[in-house]
């Protein structure tokens, strides 16, 4: 058993990575953070949201860290690198508060749904697919090719 070291702010959420190596939190600092499960280092703390984290979660695969901050943001991170892939934002709760929602992703990884008060909103998640699937939307969606150092850089080539 450990304690996870060096915070110092409210942990509003946490939740295991499937192969169980990796913890992620959601914390009231405005970031979301994942851990070595094992020895409670941090990896890395993911920065961006602009108000308190409550909900953070793994994609099914652990490729991916879905995380909802108060205000209604929600991010999806590349949970290798830490990298904002995508930012959703729902709308602000019924009643007029800020009511904390949750980030759920689909079992295949198609779709993200996000839910607060009395809605739930699904986004399609064309960032959620395979490598090939990626490679396959960046290329649909490019007007020229990459330069050898663009690819070396962007695609690891």
């Amino acid at each position: 058993m450990f304690t996870i070291p060096g915070n110092r702010y409210e942990v509003a959420d946490i939740e295991f990575s499937p192969d169980g190596k990796r913890l992620v939190t959601g914390e009231n600092d405005n970031f979301a953070r994942i851990w070595d499960a094992t020895t409670g280092e941090e990896l890395m703390a993911l920065r961006g949201h602009a108000s308190p984290v409550f909900t953070a979660s793994f994609s099914r695969d652990g490729r991916y860290v879905f995380s909802q901050e108060l205000n209604g943001f929600a991010r999806m991170w590349q949970a290798s690198r830490g990298l904002t892939l995508a930012e959703i934002h729902q709308a602000p709760s019924t009643d007029g508060t800020n009511t904390p929602g949750i980030v759920v992703p689909s079992p295949d990884g198609k779709f993200v749904i996000i839910a607060k008060d009395a809605t739930a909103q699904i986004h399609r998640c064309e960032l959620c697919g395979s490598i090939e699937e990626l490679i396959a939307l960046g290329r649909s969606r490019t007007t020229r090719q990459l330069t050898p150092e663009e690819r070396k850089k962007h695609l690891h080539q």
